[in-house]
């Protein structure tokens, strides 16, 4: 699958959002899912090599320029390659797979201080694999935590109230019939294995899996994402969110307008 072209600075009326996080993390498979079709090129999964080493654009809807972008701790010309994307874009979804907030994070969450920024962790591991696990939710706990310690005054957009929200990006990725043939039969047998389903029919995995992953509300919260960010931004006092809600309220009209 070829490289999409680069950003499009010119690209005018749209929201942007920039998409980061470390490379092999489930980036390009998260975009995926969003526009529902294999459009982003994605690595081997566990195979420790950086794919993505550019910013690719996508168009979801005409409404939002979606911005692919390489791995943070990929090299420095991928950094900075990342921060320009961030830079351009009025929204950030930030992906994380581990625990803990390390260097890698610290050093995204200083580039997003002017952002709104939504922060999902990837339960696409099998260390945490069901979204829905308690451990998740302890996890996610942990990191807002950690989050909130590191940028006191960053205001992460909540989805449905939760500053981290648990998703298995695989698992979406599967259910919308996006995964190559081995990571399907891996994820059949575990659902199988695990009676989260019943059922060997293809077609009742799959649903099985998507409602398990989490990614219907990620998906609903994106899809209404000008409306779900200008409510946001209206319910905080803080400075940043006052100017963005001011900002953001032309682009919105605009937007929903389509």
């Amino acid at each position: 699958m070829s490289h999409a072209p680069s950003v499009n600075p010119d690209i005018d009326g749209v929201l942007k959002v920039a998409v980061v996080g470390e490379f092999q993390i489930g980036k390009s498979t998260l975009i995926n899912c969003i526009l529902m079709q294999n459009k982003a090129e994605t690595g081997q999964r566990g195979g420790g090599i950086s794919t993505t080493h550019k910013n690719s654009s996508y168009s979801l809807q005409g409404r939002f320029e979606i911005i692919d972008t390489p791995g943070f701790n990929a090299g420095d010309s991928d950094d900075e390659t990342a921060e320009q994307a961030i830079k351009e874009a009025e929204v950030v979804l930030v992906v994380k797979s581990r625990k803990q907030l390390d260097d890698t994070y610290r050093t995204i969450i200083r580039r997003i201080k002017d952002k709104r920024a939504l922060f999902l962790f990837n339960c696409s591991n099998t260390e945490c694999w069901s979204p829905d696990d308690d451990n998740n939710s302890e996890i996610c706990e942990i990191i807002g935590h950690q989050l909130k310690n590191e940028a006191l005054d960053k205001p992460f957009v909540p989805i449905n109230g939760k500053i981290v929200t648990p998703v298995n990006i695989l698992w979406a990725s599967f259910g919308l019939n996006l995964t190559d043939e081995n990571d399907s039969k891996k994820i059949s047998r575990y659902l199988l294995n695990e009676e989260i389903c019943e059922s060997r029919d293809d077609t009742v995995l799959r649903q099985a899996a998507f409602s398990k992953s989490g990614f219907a509300e990620i998906q609903d919260y994106i899809e209404n994402l000008p409306l779900n960010l200008l409510l946001h931004a209206l319910q905080n006092s803080d400075k940043l969110a006052s100017d963005f809600a001011d900002t953001f309220c032309d682009k919105f009209f605009e937007l929903v307008s389509r």
